[in-house]
């Protein structure tokens, strides 16, 4: 007896032993033994967190627990590379990394599919997922360093001396990761077309953390213990070798998008070189009676080929960015058709969402203006027919046999920058990541809106004209029941993308690669392998009543951006066609004018290509309405306003629906007087607004009014992190006052309709003179902390600026830098200065330094940066970033930083794609004096996960 006994009491101690063991010695047990105790016991220790975080991404829960047990699988495989922080923040980057890489898995596994989904323009509601697309693959190509922190302080809520403790870093070093993060965030999501909105993690909401059935810890122990996973170099990740998966961050910022207006149809063509008669005047919104004369704009211009001829007979278009709603593919009559000598004239209207002037003429390649780029108008247009080449190809099925009646759509077409399309594929062959966002001259217009239709004939063959030679084109294939897919088409002649294509293939870890990922390209001849589609279908009733509700639009997004859209008939009934086959669907109900919250529902697949299913139950909500107002002016502003729950709303999740504030976090315009309505659930909640600034300097839009600050009646709600305001949503989220302009507590009411102003103040102002190092006024000064608001660096062409949303309580630091002349410095304004402020700059400094291992290797290849602590002048250094190359080391391991402002702190960041590198010791704070060289020296450098 006392043998078995002491067997038992030993086999209890070895079970209750690891959960007193702290993660690294857990860690340690499981790298050095393959203890599977360890292992278990960190699964059990982390589990929720992990869940919660692919739960936050992955909707449908089959699809959260694989992603689940992916994650700990690669805490198997990459256990020996956790170096110092903690293992919980390791997971839950890996985490939601695992999570959107599954997400875009799921629908893209045999389909090559395209990019992100067009830009649109204020007028219409944009739907979470929508912006979580987009978003989600701007976050994916963001350098390691930076998706850590954001995920940790952002997602998870974490302060950063937490995110610095579970990373392993300084706290400086975190906030440095944050600020710089979030600036190329914000870049990159610009260059889409989606302005960054007034806080973070809205889209993304869910519980902090999430229960893990036994039943799931044990399946992914013994995954774990499985000899197909346990070696180190083992790639099979995916369960059931279904999917492989990468490491990406998914942090959830809310953003406001520019969105779609509804498609402009003129009434008639006028004759060649007339301006439209009065009559189309009056019927086209571009005359509408209610549009701010502002935005109402008489062009004029001439069409040029590509011999630089004028061209007659080319027809002229005015569009609005296209729609992917019911009316997409609304046809468009040409505006105006050119005289003899291409001449036209048109109005535009961007008030009412007019967006590109568009000229075609057969034989040709399309040329367009952006009319929301113009930095002024012009005082005559010149747009230039090109080449064309047109794409030629042909569909067949999983058989091979071709299939017919396929409409063949060109979304958008892009220019490459510098119209060098070799320049992009040799981009495309080094860091595919990298290129994807950088064309600069994009068409948001399907070309079907243009001209007549193309669909496969017979032979599943299909010709497409008038894209252009050297451009991108978003090829879009749907219809005829094959599941909707859109790749990438170069159109250059000749084109081999084989090894584009493999070089982009290779950029990735074999264990991260998956159909689709990275996108793949095609030549102007092509032949697409097509798999049939699925059909989701359902009703959409009221909550309460159970009555159907007519008019709402429902849709679904898949793949990488694509999405299908349609209303609801009068039994409430919808029905979604050509949804690529997926473990699971989630499908998103909205209803503008009817009171509703946001909706959705989920459900997993069934069998082969039986169709989906999903109800859809909708519930009031409360109406919030008012104005946006400049405090100074009296007048209304365009903005983008939003309404979030805080601790203490009794009514969240109170009931089924109330929760919603979970995953509809975007923004809703205000338009042109300030008007705003806004559907939400009643009780304690901040409203907050973000101006559209339609002011420029220099042809750069300009906001003059200053950040938001929080409401002075509840102060309890907010606090400090940084520079920054900071609160928590209802379900404990943390949002951000960062890039907010107005911010009002508010009790809604449970009945009735709740009506605020909510003020935006422009602050005061200041004039600064800037001066060389001899005092002679300096003209071509690049400056940064000219307003309050993000973007807040500028060039100047006078020696002379104003300086706005300026509190003398706060003054504020500007930065300027000539990179010419290598001139640089500092200066404090307040707003009231009764004088010119003089700004006088001096020589730059400069930082060099030697890296080398641990054995005095030199380290060549790695990508130096400076980092700083205040905004401003990491502002002024991401605009830098944007116009030059990345510092890297030669192969001596040796680097030099030029254009160094003086006389402000700054932290060198040293990475390596994914790797990040400190220093032993660690190189801590530097700051360099004018005109002089700090030289590091040579210093050892390690790599840390």
């Amino acid at each position: 007896m006392s043998t078995g006994l002491d067997h038992l009491v030993t086999h209890l101690r070895r079970a209750l032993e690891p959960a007193r063991l702290d993660d690294r010695e857990l860690l340690d047990r499981f790298r050095r033994d393959r203890d599977a105790d360890a292992f278990e016991a960190l699964v059990r220790r982390h589990g929720p967190r992990v869940l919660a975080a692919c739960r936050k991404v992955l909707p449908a829960a089959a699809d959260a627990e694989d992603a689940f047990q992916a994650t700990f699988l690669t805490l198997v495989r990459d256990a020996a590379t956790i170096r110092d922080g903690s293992v919980g923040g390791w997971l839950a980057v890996v985490a939601h990394r695992t999570a959107v890489r599954l997400r875009k898995a799921n629908a893209r596994r045999k389909v090559v599919e395209g990019r992100a989904p067009a830009k649109r323009e204020p007028g219409a509601d944009l739907s979470w997922h929508e912006a979580c697309s987009i978003l989600h693959a701007e976050l994916d190509r963001l350098p390691a360093r930076y998706r850590r922190v954001l995920v940790l302080c952002y997602l998870e809520g974490r302060s950063r001396d937490e995110a610095a403790t579970e990373l392993g870093l300084s706290a400086t070093v975190v906030k440095g990761a944050l600020e710089r993060g979030r600036l190329r965030l914000r870049a990159r999501l610009k260059s889409r077309g989606v302005a960054l909105s007034a806080g973070l993690l809205a889209v993304l909401r869910e519980p902090a953390h999430a229960e893990v059935v036994p039943a799931l810890v044990r399946q992914v122990v013994h995954a774990a213990d499985s000899p197909t996973v346990r070696p180190a170099a083992s790639a099979a990740l995916a369960a059931k070798g279904k999917w492989a998966v990468g490491l990406t961050v998914a942090a959830g910022l809310l953003i406001g998008v520019l969105q779609v207006a509804p498609p402009r149809k003129a009434s008639a063509e006028p004759p060649a070189g007339k301006a439209p008669p009065a009559e189309m005047k009056k019927e086209s919104p571009t005359a509408a009676a209610d549009a701010p004369k502002d935005d109402i704009l008489a062009v004029t211009g001439r069409v040029y080929g590509p011999d630089r001829k004028p061209v007659a007979g080319a027809r002229v278009f005015v569009a609005g960015r296209s729609s992917r709603g019911p009316k997409a593919a609304e046809r468009l009559e040409p505006v105006v058709v050119t005289d003899e000598t291409g001449a036209f004239r048109v109005h535009v209207n961007r008030g009412k969402g007019d967006s590109f002037i568009i000229a075609t003429a057969p034989g040709f390649g399309a040329d367009w203006s952006d009319v929301f780029s113009w930095k002024e108008n012009p005082s005559e247009l010149a747009l230039r027919l090109v080449k064309d080449v047109p794409i030629t190809g042909r569909i067949v099925n999983t058989e091979g046999k071709p299939v017919a009646r396929v409409r063949v759509s060109p979304e958008s077409v892009y220019v490459p920058k510098d119209n060098d399309l070799d320049k992009y594929l040799a981009g495309w062959k080094h860091g595919w990541r990298d290129v994807v966002a950088t064309p600069e001259q994009r068409l948001y217009v399907c070309m079907d809106r243009l001209r007549e239709p193309v669909t496969t004939d017979a032979d599943g063959k299909f010709t497409i004209a008038g894209c252009g030679a050297e451009r991108i084109v978003h090829l879009k294939f749907h219809g005829a029941g094959i599941a909707t897919t859109t790749p990438y088409v170069l159109t250059h002649p000749g084109l081999d993308p084989k090894p584009f294509n493999a070089a982009a293939v290779e950029q990735m870890l074999p264990q991260f690669r998956i159909p689709g990922q990275p996108p793949i390209l095609f030549g102007p001849t092509m032949e697409l392998v097509a798999t049939p589609g699925k059909t989701i279908s359902g009703r959409v009733t009221d909550h309460d009543t159970g009555k159907p509700i007519a008019g709402v639009r429902v849709d679904t997004i898949f793949g990488f951006g694509d999405q299908s859209e349609t209303l609801t008939d009068k039994d409430g009934r919808y029905r979604l066609e050509g949804i690529p086959k997926n473990r699971g669907y989630s499908v998103y109900a909205r209803h503008r004018d009817a009171g509703y919250l946001e909706a959705h529902g989920n459900a997993t697949d069934a069998s082969g290509l039986e169709a989906i299913a999903i109800d859809v139950k909708m519930v009031k909500g409360v109406v919030v309405t008012g104005r946006v107002i400049d405090k100074q002016t009296g007048k209304g502003l365009r903005a983008g306003v939003r309404v979030i729950p805080v601790p203490g709303n009794k009514y969240f999740a109170s009931k089924p629906g109330f929760d919603n504030a979970r995953w509809d976090g975007t923004m809703k315009d205000a338009d042109a007087d300030g008007r705003f309505r806004v559907v939400t659930i009643p009780g304690l909640s901040v409203i907050t607004a973000q101006v559209q600034s339609t002011e420029k300097l220099n042809g750069d839009v300009l906001s003059p009014y200053r950040r938001a600050v929080p409401d002075p009646d509840h102060k309890e709600l907010f606090r400090r992190d940084g520079d920054e305001w900071i609160f928590n949503a209802a379900d404990g989220t943390l949002e951000f006052l960062m890039v907010d302009n107005a911010c009002k507590v508010v009790e809604i009411k449970e009945k009735g309709e709740t009506t605020l102003d909510l003020l935006v103040d422009r602050g005061k102002t200041a004039t600064i003179q800037i001066h060389d190092n001899d005092g002679k006024p300096l003209t071509g000064v690049i400056a940064a902390g000219i307003t309050d608001h993000w973007p807040l660096t500028y060039g100047l062409k006078e020696s002379t600026a104003t300086v706005c949303a300026l509190e003398p309580g706060a003054p504020r630091r500007l930065s300027f830098l000539h990179p010419e002349r290598k001139l640089a410095g500092t200066l404090t304004v307040r707003g009231d200065e009764k004088e010119p402020v003089i700004a006088k700059l001096g020589p730059v400094g400069t930082v060099t330094g030697t890296f080398v291992d641990e054995d005095g290797a030199p380290l060549t290849g790695l990508d130096v940066a400076l980092s700083w602590p205040d905004r401003v002048t990491s502002d002024l250094y991401r605009r830098l970033a944007e116009a030059g190359g990345p510092v890297r080391t030669d192969k001596d391991g040796k680097f030099r930083i030029d254009n160094v402002v003086p006389g402000i702190p700054f932290h060198v960041q040293v990475t390596r794609g994914e790797w990040s590198y400190t220093g032993e010791p660690r190189l801590g704070r530097k700051q360099v004096e004018s005109g002089k060289t700090l030289d590091l020296g040579t210093v050892k450098l390690q790599r840390v996960e």
